[in-house]
């Protein structure tokens, strides 16, 4: 008998101890979690211009005491502050300095515990960069945060399928092929005015410095011409096609539009004239050289980019050979132009002169392409894998933003210092 008992209390010591364990590692503060490792994510941070935006969810564990936010930076004496242990929680930090790294923390005093326990750490780095990102799965433009770490803004409705950027305001145009909208955003995602049109828009550029629009619609085929608060337009020109893109050269007022319906490049100067580059077979994207207004095309149906000479509207030299093009984007500052091929997986640089200058490989399926005004840096949404991707221009990945559905257009800039969001430029 006594062997008996002695058999069940060792089974009973070793159900208690592993059932002990278990529940344990079950705890998010427990090292021994395969979820956390002992430092749950439980603090999220938002970078903006002059500010930071901390959210953070406060587990339900029994014996918390206390809980502290705590913030550290470089060069920075910190600030702890004290926070409600139910719940949710909010703050903004207005207290940092753009371009400067934040690190943010939750600190859990435990009762019967001398040592406390954290959070994961949630960067940030506030700025001024304003970043806009298109995506086919979520409504409206997303603005990113200018450290491209988080989703910031979610401010608009419907499927946009082209947006344009004012330099210098941060503002923002979208154009919404199926719901027949145009709407203006300010750069802090502020929604502004909307117009429905009878067609459906596929393309927008906004005509710096004025801030007016051109928007090329389809059913019926319109090129239109919009004021600033978009409560004028003007039919600027009818049976167009299909206008794809839209560029806009603001040096010499011209305007270049891919007709992908009929294959043709349409360049309207600003004296009026037009002429009608033909020939093409499914050009999709074009792009401004800023030096010499020269336009690179990018003929998805051929796997060809041209360059067109801008004074005499013919072609000056073409580069074959890709997989399927998909963006045109000209580099103001090391020339020539870049081009993104989402199935190849490929970004490009080629010189002025049609060279290839580099090959950037093995991406899954990189689509919109936009370069950094404060460094050349790249930024590149990549569709195949629902992602944002800053890199240098010669390949290294410096971040990625995770958790997009199906990014496929980025824009960026620095806006003129001490402008207010809301105001237009004139």
């Amino acid at each position: 008998m006594r062997s008996r008992a002695r058999f069940l209390s060792w089974a009973t010591i070793l159900a208690l101890v592993c059932g002990c364990s278990s529940r344990e590692h079950t705890n998010p503060f427990d090292p021994s979690n395969p979820l956390t490792g002992g430092e749950p994510s439980l603090i999220s941070a938002a970078a903006g211009d002059g500010v930071v935006d901390l959210t953070w969810t406060i587990p339900g564990v029994d014996d918390i005491e206390a809980v502290r936010l705590r913030r550290s930076a470089a060069g920075d004496t910190g600030i702890v502050l004290p926070v409600d242990i139910d719940g949710a929680g909010a703050w903004r930090d207005t207290t940092v300095i753009n371009d400067r790294d934040y690190s943010y923390v939750l600190e859990f005093d435990f009762a019967g515990e001398s040592v406390s326990r954290r959070s994961d750490e949630a960067e940030a780095t506030p700025g001024r960069l304003v970043i806009w990102v298109l995506d086919q799965s979520n409504n409206g433009p997303l603005r990113i945060a200018p450290d491209g770490r988080a989703v910031a803004h979610r401010p608009g409705r419907g499927r946009p399928s082209d947006m344009s950027l004012n330099p210098a305001t941060g503002g923002l145009i979208t154009v919404d092929f199926f719901n027949r909208r145009i709407e203006r955003f300010d750069r802090t995602g502020r929604r502004g005015p909307f117009q429905e049109i009878p067609g459906s828009p596929l393309s927008v550029a906004i005509a710096e410095p004025s801030d007016s629009a051109w928007v090329g619609s389809a059913n019926p085929s319109i090129l239109y011409s919009w004021t600033p608060d978009l409560s004028v337009s003007t039919e600027a020109d009818t049976g167009i096609g299909d206008p794809e893109d839209l560029a806009w050269d603001p040096a010499r007022g011209a305007l270049w539009m891919v007709d992908s319906k009929r294959g043709r490049l349409i360049h309207r100067r600003a004296s009026g004239g037009t002429t009608s580059i033909d020939g093409f077979s499914l050009p999709v994207s074009v792009a401004i050289d800023p030096g010499t207004g020269d336009a690179f095309l990018a003929d998805r149906g051929r796997r060809t980019l041209f360059r067109i000479d801008a004074g005499a509207d013919t072609i000056l030299w073409l580069r074959a050979g890709f997989g399927g093009l998909y963006q045109a984007l000209a580099d103001p500052v090391r020339g020539g132009v870049w081009v993104t091929d989402n199935l190849a997986g490929t970004i490009t640089r080629l010189g002025g002169d049609g060279s290839i200058v580099r090959v950037i490989a093995d991406w899954e399926a990189p689509t919109g392409l936009a370069l950094d005004p404060r460094n050349g840096d790249l930024w590149m949404t990549d569709a195949g894998v629902g992602q944002l991707v800053r890199l240098t221009e010669t390949g290294q990945v410096l971040q990625r933003l995770h958790g997009l559905s199906g990014p496929f257009a980025v824009a960026l800039t620095i806006p003129a210092e001490n402008l207010d969001p809301g105001r237009v430029a004139r």
